[in-house]
């Protein structure tokens, strides 16, 4: 899963809110133990959420000091790994912060950034996310970047060239609506 690239600690769920009624689909957060444990078939999954995002235009591990997660190499690897016969449907997602805006001191994008920014596009396509949300920050990355996205862009208040405000998928017996929001500052 995508949140297990980032470096923020898990909040516990009250087992009560994690109860499924009757209709509804049950939750669990596999966070834990060795990937073939975690992507197992016999979980009776109905539905697999690959998600993450605040990439800021790198390829590579975060660099926390303390268990990194990988990078796009890593989520590659997962989203390759559920996406075997007999696994639950999957959904890839990205919260947005994907590109570096990357301002100097003068205001001007440093040097690197465009050529980071390409890079990341490049890498997303060949992710093939479902959906990738456009946050405030990714506006100066799209700016910078080269020729046609070619990827599943959405914002439910941003708009732009090949920025839907939603984008509908079909899993299994699923049909899934997916949109994102964003707000400046964290």
């Amino acid at each position: 899963m995508w949140m297990l690239l980032a470096c923020a600690t898990v909040a516990t769920v009250p087992p009560q809110a994690l109860a499924p009624q009757a209709g509804e689909l049950s939750i669990e957060l596999a966070v834990e133990g060795a990937l073939e444990a975690r992507l197992s078939p016999a979980d009776g999954a109905d539905l697999v959420l690959l998600y993450g995002g605040e990439q800021s235009g790198s390829l590579e591990q975060c660099g926390c000091p303390s268990r990194p997660r990988g990078g796009v190499a890593r989520v590659a690897t997962y989203a390759a790994a559920t996406r075997v016969d007999g696994l639950a449907p999957t959904l890839l997602l990205n919260g947005g912060q994907w590109l570096e805006q990357g301002l100097g001191l003068d205001g001007l994008p440093r040097p690197e950034v465009p050529t980071l920014n390409q890079w990341m596009v490049v890498g997303m396509q060949h992710l093939g996310p479902d959906a990738i949300n456009v946050s405030i920050t990714d506006l100066d990355g799209l700016r910078m970047v080269d020729g046609p996205l070619d990827l599943p862009l959405v914002s439910a208040n941003i708009t732009g060239e090949g920025i839907e405000p939603w984008v509908i998928r079909e899993r299994g017996d699923l049909t899934i609506g997916i949109t994102g929001i964003t707000a400046p500052g964290l």
